[in-house]
């Protein structure tokens, strides 16, 4: 049971019933607050393990290629969200991987702009919501 301590809530929680689980302690990450990362880009790559429901990656500005591997905690659940963030310099690719295989389509970033995509977990990898939506 969850309380709010400025309002006196209470908020339950129903476990699921699955069978495998039975006589184990199972911890379920509570949804809130996410995590935010902001990772160091080496020769065009950098790898990016998930820990939370949500994960604000901001890459930054890029000036060239980027590769972005992502692992995946055990602890993470179906449904957990990325989002990435990047600044182009040009039309630099931004692609990523996960256990080396491509998860998501590359897409092309534009000089001086800001694209972010999101990216849900479906239980084995992570796949795109849609396409990279330019902010600016």
């Amino acid at each position: 049971m969850w309380i709010n301590k400025t309002t006196n809530a209470s908020y339950g929680f129903t476990a699921p019933e699955v069978e495998e689980h039975s006589d184990k302690v199972i911890e379920v990450p509570f949804p809130l607050p996410g995590e935010s990362v902001i990772p160091d880009i080496k020769s065009g790559k950098t790898k990016i393990t998930v820990k939370s429901p949500f994960t604000f990656i901001d890459l930054g500005t890029t000036a060239a290629a980027t590769e972005v591997e992502i692992e995946v905690d055990e602890n993470v659940q179906p449904g957990a969200m990325i989002a990435i963030k990047v600044k182009g310099t040009a039309a630099e690719q931004i692609s990523y991987k996960a256990n080396g295989v491509v998860i998501a389509p590359a897409f092309a970033n534009v000089a001086g702009k800001t694209k972010v995509q999101v990216l849900v977990y479906g239980g084995n990898v992570f796949v795109p919501t849609g396409v990279a939506f330019q902010i600016d």
